[in-house]
């Protein structure tokens, strides 16, 4: 009888886990190679970065908006004061989510580069997909916006005529 083989670690990268001179990480389901983990460790500062601007800057917003409305209250232009505060918490409130995302992708980014785990990166790569999809939709609706604005305006122009 031959010698049994020993089973193999499924946690050592196979030879098929080796692209180029770089090993992949073999956890999970599935492989991670070394260099995508590497590339999301160094994209991981600026998402980080992103976040943490973006957080001072929804402060500020809020700190404006209301501000804004609290000055408005003691002023003749009350009215559109108060809009422009409401206006100034709805972009606040539009950044929560986004910044949110880039957050739990950056903190996704940190388990994958300790854990090397294809779970790790698919759940980086959701948080990824979640951040892009809302920011084009928040796009589509701008443009969408914008385009009226444009088109109320020209005709306002054009009935004053």
């Amino acid at each position: 009888m031959p010698p049994e083989m020993p089973a193999p670690n499924p946690y050592a990268p196979s030879e098929s886990a080796v692209i180029g001179n770089t090993a992949a990480y073999a956890y999970g389901h599935g492989q991670v190679p070394a260099e995508a983990v590497e590339a999301l460790r160094q994209t991981r500062p600026w998402v980080l970065l992103l976040a943490i601007l973006g957080s001072i800057a929804t402060g500020l917003m809020v700190l404006g908006g209301v501000s804004i409305a609290i000055f408005s209250a003691s002023s003749a232009g009350g009215a559109t004061m108060i809009g422009m505060a409401i206006g100034y918490l709805i972009v606040a409130l539009l950044y929560i989510y986004p910044i949110l995302k880039l957050f739990r992708y950056s903190g996704a980014i940190s388990r994958l580069v300790r854990s090397g785990s294809s779970a790790d990166l698919v759940d980086a790569l959701r948080h990824q997909k979640s951040f892009w999809r809302f920011i084009g939709i928040i796009t589509c609706v701008l443009v969408v916006l914008y385009l009226l604005i444009i088109v109320f305006a020209a005709g306002s122009v054009i009935l004053r005529r």
